[in-house]
């Protein structure tokens, strides 16, 4: 059992079954239906099938803060309030690709960072997630999960044909060229062109190990073929040079460091993930810091304000974008589990 996005603004409870330990997601169906949006991933069964859960209605926006312009006021971006969620900006700092729960399905929209002015790229009832651009911003890739076709997924910045790159989903992967797109799984990155052939496997060290704690946890740079990612074994932000399949320690932190954009002089900047100041239980506020060029040293740049679930940087940083979650928790009593049917809070 799994909550999941239905269209508009509401989640549903799907039963999955599962066979040889794999999901069978052709068979899923809905056993409690539209529950408002902000479900907070807690609910329980009882054996004579009574559902308990933990449910939210919850304003989804995107905040930018814009160091090029007067004043250091975050302010929105976006005014929805359905479901948005892993967003990935441009390297030129114009646009942000997010997924976003429409009256179709979860679909990737752009989103001009000079206005708020959006458009759609897919437009289909299936569930395209983790947008990543190219570094020219010209393509967008992300993952596809339907039932005709499941996997990376490639397609013009204005829309089009979609081609599929690799048929495995998985979310963590990054452009390390505008005609390359590195794949982390089986414990190695593995290198791909845009028309699916595998070009290159660089393993990972174990002491090393790539930590995944969300979505666009990896980062390439498309100028050296660099992927930089935090491991949590190591304690650090690593480097791993994939032309030449070594890899270094570009700074250790006690917290975990999360890397956001290659920036213009060739530091790195990322998010620094925070911990309780305030004495309020769930609290956590974070930074985005600067790993210098040679490593080590970290420069503040910023706070992000809580509230912030995901965190985006130009490569100038003079533009912050933060995926804003405002919620405000109910709890939810299903006397008989079934579609559209809730007893009451």
């Amino acid at each position: 059992m799994f909550f999941a996005a239905s269209p508009g603004t509401t989640d549903n409870l799907e039963r999955v079954p599962v066979v040889g330990g794999q999901l069978v997601r052709g068979e899923t169906s809905i056993r409690l239906g539209q529950i408002p949006t902000g479900y907070q991933g807690s609910f329980d069964m009882s054996a004579a099938g009574r559902v308990a859960l933990v449910s939210a209605p919850t304003t989804h926006r995107l905040d930018i803060l814009r160091g090029d312009r007067r004043g250091t006021t975050w302010e929105p971006l976006t005014h929805r309030t359905s479901f948005l969620a892993g967003s990935s900006m441009s390297a030129n700092g114009e646009l942000v690709a997010v997924t976003a729960t429409d009256n179709v399905g979860d679909n990737i929209y752009a989103f001009s960072l000079a206005n708020g002015e959006s458009r759609a790229v897919t437009a289909e009832p299936t569930e395209h997630q983790s947008p990543t651009w190219s570094p020219d911003a010209r393509r967008l890739a992300y993952t596809l999960y339907s039932r005709a076709k499941s996997g990376i997924v490639m397609v013009a910045a204005a829309g089009g044909r979609e081609r599929v790159i690799v048929r495995v989903p998985a979310e963590e992967f990054a452009w390390t060229a505008n005609d390359s797109l590195t794949v982390f799984a089986d414990r190695a990155f593995v290198t791909y062109d845009t028309m699916g052939i595998q070009h290159g496997r660089t393993t990972i060290p174990d002491s090393l190990a790539f930590t995944a704690r969300s979505i666009h946890d990896l980062l390439g740079n498309a100028s050296d073929g660099r992927i930089a990612y935090w491991s949590s074994r190591a304690g650090a932000l690593i480097a791993a040079d994939l032309r030449h399949h070594k890899f270094a320690v570009l700074a250790r932190s006690a917290v975990g460091l999360k890397p956001l954009a290659w920036a213009l002089d060739g530091s790195v900047l990322a998010t620094q993930f925070g911990t309780n100041t305030t004495g309020h239980a769930g609290e956590q506020h974070s930074t985005i810091v600067r790993i210098s060029p040679s490593g080590g040293s970290l420069t503040h740049v910023g706070h992000l304000p809580f509230g912030c679930g995901e965190a985006l940087v130009s490569r100038d940083a003079r533009r912050i974008v933060c995926e804003m979650r405002i919620s405000k928790p109910d709890v939810w009593l299903a006397e008989r589990p079934g579609p559209g049917r809730v007893a009451g809070r």
